[in-house]
């Protein structure tokens, strides 16, 4: 927790999650848990929206892409990660979804962070995480439906 955003001592309600379902297990910043000044406008709109496009696009109860999250090793090398810079959450996220991983969330406590953003603090980090958090749920829904095109081509 470089920026002290997150409370750390909840990653043992995380743990115990995985442990009953494993699994990728996401801390989800609920607004009652959530410090004043902890996310800014634009986060938090930006957040409601990826999520409410991947609950449309795979039909799974997605609240949040928050940054806290827990997985077994194995399981995240089945997700074959690529992005280096902003849209790794919603990848991780949506590729889990994709390949039948369970996926819960745990609420947990978001605080102010210590210091100064350089992705949500400045209007090109912002524009930065917005490109790649959408890019990457269209680029993910793409693939999946131009494998599921080409199936029913060679059908």
């Amino acid at each position: 927790d470089g920026d002290h955003s997150v409370f750390t001592p909840e990653i043992d309600m995380l743990i115990k999650q995985l442990e009953d379902h494993n699994g990728l297990v996401v801390g989800s910043r609920k607004a009652h848990q959530m410090q004043r000044g902890a996310m800014s406008i634009h986060q938090r709109t930006g957040n409601l929206v990826a999520s409410a496009l991947i609950r449309l696009i795979w039909s799974i109860s997605v609240t949040d892409l928050g940054p806290f999250r827990a997985l077994h090793y194995r399981d995240l090398l089945r997700l074959h990660m690529q992005d280096e810079k902003f849209g790794w959450t919603t990848e991780m996220q949506v590729k889990a979804i994709q390949r039948q991983l369970p996926y819960s969330e745990v609420a947990v406590t978001t605080r102010r962070r210590r210091g100064r953003s350089k992705i949500s603090g400045t209007v090109r980090g912002t524009i930065g995480a917005a490109y790649g958090i959408f890019s990457t749920i269209f680029w993910l829904w793409w693939q999946a439906r131009s494998a599921e095109l080409t199936d029913e081509l060679y059908r």
